[in-house]
């Protein structure tokens, strides 16, 4: 963001002269800031997962937003299922689920002094992250989600599509 001279409000806004897209990685963003509205409408669930973001300490914030970099990924992790059938199966329910898993281990971490907390945060908040591409390889949410989540494994390489199978090579 360019200011125009020190940043001032005027009547509750602030003028701006112009953006610039920030091509890598920003280590210090907490990308929970950032989430609008419309991807996810349920605020506290949001500021839960800021708050944990909060706790991996800058190495690993920074390898959970260059994961998360592209909104697209982002999006897709925040407004998946977790699964077709079972828990947290609705929208957010992938999200949703990440939050509660790293919530458990950080009250579980509590009671075990060799716990590495921050490993075990970003551990938990990214162990489904594979559910946001894994409909991309596949071309169909459902089979990509039932994939991610080990209900139903490829058989063959040959049920990818050509850029995934290369990938199994």
């Amino acid at each position: 963001i360019r200011w125009l001279g020190r940043p001032v409000s005027t009547t509750g806004a602030i003028r701006i002269s112009r953006l610039v897209k920030l091509e890598r990685p920003e280590a210090s963003l907490n990308p929970f800031a950032t989430i609008p509205h419309s991807w996810v409408k349920d605020r506290p669930l949001v500021a839960r997962a800021a708050q944990l973001w909060e706790g991996l300490g800058r190495p690993l914030q920074h390898l959970f937003n260059a994961i998360f970099w592209d909104h697209h990924r982002f999006e897709r992790y925040l407004d998946g299922p977790s699964s077709l059938a079972g828990h947290h199966n609705g929208r957010n329910g992938n999200f949703r689920h990440a939050v509660e898993v790293a919530e458990r281990a950080r009250a579980l971490a509590s009671h075990h002094s060799e716990a590495h907390l921050p490993v075990l945060l970003a551990s938990s908040l990214l162990h489904d992250a594979g559910k946001a591409v894994a409909d991309r390889f596949t071309g169909n949410r459902a089979q990509g989600t039932e994939i991610a989540s080990g209900a139903r494994p490829f058989s063959t390489s040959d049920e990818l599509p050509e850029g995934a199978r290369l990938m199994c090579r």
